[in-house]
């Protein structure tokens, strides 16, 4: 408009940012400056319509209205995706490329597809099985179970198995309730509860008098033919022969003898509780001294074969 004076509503151009291009000159937040809103119904900025919003696609390339979660956010719609409205489920389908395949489908029995996304495909006409987990495959299980048809991963039926309980390390195939049990190591190998104490070697002898060499032996089972190991009680029956034994305690199951008429033994002799084991000492120190033929013949008498 042109006219001396100003007319409502009307402004100078130099008073404007610009003086063409409002869509909407009632609504002051409406023109070519404004900030668009997407999805208001509005052209905010007078270009031209109201601007899309983005939204968020969930994939489902094989259209069976399952997704498998993988999602794009953009205004149009990409190919192979769909809205949420569009889908049964936004996750879950695991074969995307396969329509038949997805959590609404039904199991199909011994085809070798997992269609119902459960996890494995479903044996047919079998009945649930328990197994036993033994996760380190070593024959022994934990006695964790699980009933099913199909095989679990890192289980096993009994039949397959040594023992379908009593593994205490189930990650560990050395250890388990048959393994051998190695002592002083700080592990429980065959899991009775505990680590087997290491017991010295077992030495048995018989020492020397004068020089004459009596006999020994530093294994197990005896030789009679080296020690007499004949039963019966001896103290100092004989005056040129003592003959001792004795159960002291010695850990859990063992007893050990360090030292009998002033001769010490090192290391202590070992033996097991409970087996009469008869040390046959010459005395060396205290008088009488030992007659080596008094000795010979109560060796002899009592089942050895010891000559000079």
């Amino acid at each position: 408009m042109t006219q001396v004076g100003q007319p409502l509503n009307y402004q100078l151009a130099s008073a404007l940012t610009a003086t063409s291009g409002d869509c909407d000159d009632s609504d002051a937040n409406v023109n070519p400056a404004a900030t668009e809103i997407c999805g208001n119904g509005k052209d905010d900025d007078c270009s031209g319509g109201d601007e899309l919003c983005p939204v968020t696609w969930y994939k489902d390339a094989d259209g069976d209205s399952y997704s498998d979660g993988t999602t794009l956010t953009q205004v149009q719609q990409p190919l192979g995706y769909a809205r949420t409205t569009a889908l049964s489920a936004t996750s879950g389908d695991c074969n995307d490329a396969e329509a038949n395949v997805n959590p609404g489908a039904s199991e199909v029995c011994g085809n070798g597809v997992d269609d119902d996304c459960a996890g494995g495909d479903e044996a047919c006409g079998g009945a649930a099985s328990t197994w036993y987990k033994d996760a380190d495959a070593d024959g022994c299980s934990d006695g964790t179970t699980i009933a099913q048809v199909d095989r679990p991963t890192d289980y096993y039926l009994a039949s397959e198995l040594l023992t379908t309980t009593g593994d205490c390390n189930d990650s560990v195939s050395s250890i388990h309730p048959l393994a051998l049990e190695v002592c002083g190591d700080g592990i429980d190998q065959d899991c009775d509860g505990s680590d087997l104490a290491c017991i010295p070697v077992l030495v048995w002898s018989i020492f020397a008098d004068d020089g004459t060499f009596l006999g020994f032996i530093n294994d197990n089972p005896f030789d009679p033919d080296s020690v007499c190991n004949a039963f019966g009680t001896y103290g100092n029956k004989f005056s040129s022969l003592s003959i001792w034994n004795q159960f002291g305690q010695y850990g859990s199951n063992f007893s050990a003898l360090s030292a009998f008429n002033d001769f010490a033994f090192s290391p202590p002799v070992i033996f097991e509780n409970g087996v009469p084991i008869y040390f046959l000492t010459t005395n060396t120190i205290k008088s009488p001294r030992i007659d080596t033929n008094v000795l010979l013949g109560v060796l002899n008498a009592n089942g050895c074969n010891v000559s000079r």
